[in-house]
């Protein structure tokens, strides 16, 4: 992964995929561009281990200090992404942070793995286009499943569960499990025992390949140290 890009490429390119690259969308507002800061902010006040022991989620060196020039990688940009998409889902956004840290490692092999198969949305890729990998079959013809799905589950009523945590009011995050296809993500719902019957689901690979496709495009904002 290249550190090639700035913060407001990143946030451009982030501002497209969320609104479909709408003609009339303008530039990211304020608004979203303060949801961005925030999770920036909460990553880099951990500083490179937590207390947990995992590296950044979004940055990729040891020393995004305040007010330097900071270079981001299209895992960055994608990481980013998963996380606006975690909150859009309800989570917190410290919840957001310790999440794709502790998932960095397996976030990381999936987006390559996305870029190097990837789909191509909105079309359909044929089986033959994508070999040795998933298929699914649509109207008698055999396509390539490129989907790579996140399951996450996240428990609020720890009181019930087996070994309540020690901290009340505290929600417990499980570790996040991946699905390459629809018949994996089948399978992995399907084990999913009684307790955890809840799950929250993000697709990967089209963020993957959009993203970095925004980014190749996004223009170039001189304006101060970010």
């Amino acid at each position: 992964m290249t550190l090639a890009f700035k913060r407001n490429q990143v946030e451009w390119a982030l501002w497209q995929l969320f609104v479909d690259s709408r003609p009339d969308a303008g530039a990211p507002p304020k608004v979203f561009l303060n949801r961005i800061k925030r999770l920036l902010d909460l990553d880099r006040g951990l500083g490179p281990k937590d207390e947990l022991g995992f590296g950044f989620a979004f940055f990729d060196h040891d020393g995004p200090g305040l007010g330097a020039e900071v270079a981001y990688s299209d895992y960055g940009a994608f990481a980013l992404a998963v996380g606006l998409d975690l909150m859009d889902l309800g989570f917190k956004q410290a919840e957001v942070v310790a999440l794709c840290r502790a998932c960095r490692k397996k976030l990381q092999r999936e987006f390559r793995h996305a870029l190097a198969r990837p789909p191509a949305p909105p079309s359909f890729v044929l089986a033959d286009d994508r070999p040795e990998g998933p298929t699914y079959e649509k109207n008698g013809s055999l396509f390539a499943d490129c989907w790579i799905f996140m399951i996450m589950q996240k428990i609020d009523i720890t009181e019930a569960l087996p070994e309540p945590p020690k901290s009340k009011g505290k929600a417990t995050l499980m570790a996040p499990r991946f699905a390459r296809g629809r018949t994996a993500l089948n399978e992995r719902l399907g084990e999913m025992p009684h307790y955890y019957r809840k799950a929250f689901i993000i697709e990967l690979a089209e963020t993957a390949v959009l993203v970095t496709r925004w980014l190749d495009q996004a223009p170039l904002i001189k304006r101060g140290r970010r």
